[in-house]
């Protein structure tokens, strides 16, 4: 979220009390959200200054969240985060991303979706009737692939989504699929 100050031609910077009275100060003046700063200088007079862009978040693995969790709770957080990198790497690029992550806050990115159409018996002047049906189900014994019905491209979207982890930890002839990666739009 962006934040704004309210200037008069003087350059003082409007202030507003408790009360709702209002006064111009050399000193830093409050901060307002965008409408409220607009407003404020019509009613008030001034021009809007935009303040320093709150830093975006930083984007990071599920797992990588998982150790910045730990580091807010943890007594020694740059400790935690150090621990957590290579040891070899010589530009700490790792570590600076993360300290900024634990600073600015951070965001889980979503992995990649895929679709595992099988390549036989497919319409291929109809791609809503193909066989989008590789599907991955978990058993009391683990996990099974295995070919599943006959569903159109969208019903795969829906119901028969894998991620690239689940790709790589399945058996070869699955590996041997080419995956159709869907995207946020399509859902």
């Amino acid at each position: 979220m962006s934040l704004y100050a309210v200037k008069n031609d003087e350059g003082k910077w409007l202030c507003i009390e408790a009360n709702g009275s209002h006064y111009w100060s050399r000193d830093d003046g409050d901060f307002f959200d965008q409408h409220d700063a607009d407003t404020l200088a019509h009613v008030y007079g001034g021009q809007v200054v935009p303040l320093i862009e709150a830093p975006a978040k930083v984007v990071v693995s599920e797992e990588e969240a998982e150790m910045l969790k730990r580091a807010k709770t943890s007594g020694y957080p740059v400790s935690a985060i150090s621990g957590w990198c290579d040891e070899g790497e010589e530009d700490h690029t790792a570590e600076d991303r993360f300290m900024r992550a634990y600073v600015n806050g951070w965001t889980v990115e979503k992995p990649k979706r895929y679709v595992l159409p099988m390549p036989y018996g497919a319409d291929d002047d109809d791609p809503d009737q193909s066989h989008y049906a590789v599907v991955n189900r978990e058993y009391h014994a683990g996990p099974a692939w295995h070919q599943g019905p006959c569903v159109s491209f969208k019903k795969a979207r829906e119901h028969y989504t894998v991620t690239q982890a689940d790709i790589d930890a399945a058996p070869d002839w699955v590996k041997a699929i080419t995956p159709v990666e869907v995207t946020d739009d399509e859902q």
